[in-house]
């Protein structure tokens, strides 16, 4: 049976590693840690919560937070790269209707 301090080692862990990859995750591998974290932060904490000192609740707060700020990061790596697709496609339309005779006329 798991401990309470399993508990928060494996969510450190998990948390370090997500935080060390991340960078070169998948949507799949993103899919994967967010059922990991939601087991994390749900199932697995509810067993825990009642036991745990006021140092590890707000260790553990402070690992969730952290989680879900690497989350809104790399939700920003991907606007910030799909608005960049969409400039270069803006710049090759107008380019292309540039090119059309018929419209210069």
């Amino acid at each position: 049976m798991e401990s309470k301090k399993t508990y928060i080692s494996k969510f450190d862990e998990f948390v370090s590693k997500t935080s060390s990859n991340c960078k070169d995750f998948t949507e799949k591998d993103w899919a994967e840690a967010d059922s990991t974290f939601a087991h994390l932060e749900n199932d697995d904490l509810k067993k825990w919560k009642n036991e745990l000192t006021p140092d590890e609740s707000k260790h553990i707060n402070e690992l969730k937070g952290k989680y879900y700020a690497l989350k809104v990061k790399d939700g920003l790596i991907d606007l910030k790269n799909g608005l960049k697709d969409l400039e270069e496609q803006g710049e090759s339309f107008v380019k292309e209707l540039g090119l059309d005779s018929t419209l210069n006329k």
